[in-house]
């Protein structure tokens, strides 16, 4: 069976679908128990998956045909393609207790 870019990448776009419509459950179980600052921290997780699953499926694309090393920040999760930096912006761990996917 041939299977295209786009094929993997309609695949990985409804999983993340299913997984972020799954995990929307937390916020209206939250909100019935009282917990809205909860509530709010969950919708705050599910917004930033949104966008960073946006970010992968374009990313997936558009490297699916190169071969650059990625590096992964230990304690936030950001990506790095090519090198890792001096420090993550992020969370400021240095970069070189980043991890090398190659």
């Amino acid at each position: 069976m041939s299977v295209s870019v786009e094929n993997l990448s309609a695949e990985f776009s409804d999983e993340l679908h299913q997984i972020n419509r799954r995990n929307t459950r937390f916020v209206k179980i939250a909100e019935e128990e009282g917990f809205s600052q909860l509530a709010k921290f969950f919708r705050a997780i599910l917004a930033s998956a949104t966008v960073r699953s946006k970010l992968i499926l374009t990313g997936m694309i558009a490297h699916a045909e190169e071969d650059p090393n990625y590096f992964i920040c230990p304690h936030c999760g950001l990506v790095f393609m090519l090198g890792a930096p001096d420090k993550c912006p992020v969370d400021e761990t240095l970069g070189t207790l980043f991890e090398r996917i190659s």
